[in-house]
């Protein structure tokens, strides 16, 4: 069953994001929306998400692709955290938090638009 997050009508669409893994030209689409929680005095929050095919070939039994020694594991990685590297360098966050191993290296990527 695939996960869902409800529909683009509840986001911004922002620039996509052009990125190269394995020698070929991939676009990932951003999706915005960002919210008051604490009403407007309060801190902003932004969700941000990131919609290619194969992130979304993703379900709830298998978030990451398996079995992990294949091509296409490493395909998906790399578009992964190009994609948040790329986010990183655009939006310039105070406090980034990563919450497993897939976005390790997504530091690495930003570090070339994003120095500071």
């Amino acid at each position: 069953e695939k996960v869902d997050y409800g529909t683009r009508a509840d986001f911004d669409t922002e620039s996509p994001l052009r990125l190269l893994v394995d020698g070929i030209h991939e676009e990932v689409i951003v999706l915005r929306h960002s919210t008051l929680p604490h009403g407007p005095t309060g801190v902003q929050v932004d969700f941000v998400l990131l919609s290619h095919s194969m992130f979304e070939a993703r379900t709830k039994e298998s978030i990451y692709p398996n079995p992990m020694s294949r091509r296409s594991v490493l395909r998906f990685f790399s578009l992964w955290n190009q994609a948040v590297g790329a986010l990183l360098a655009r939006y310039r966050p105070a406090i980034f938090h990563c919450p497993d191993f897939h976005t390790a290296v997504a530091p690495w990527y930003a570090y070339p638009l994003h120095p500071s």
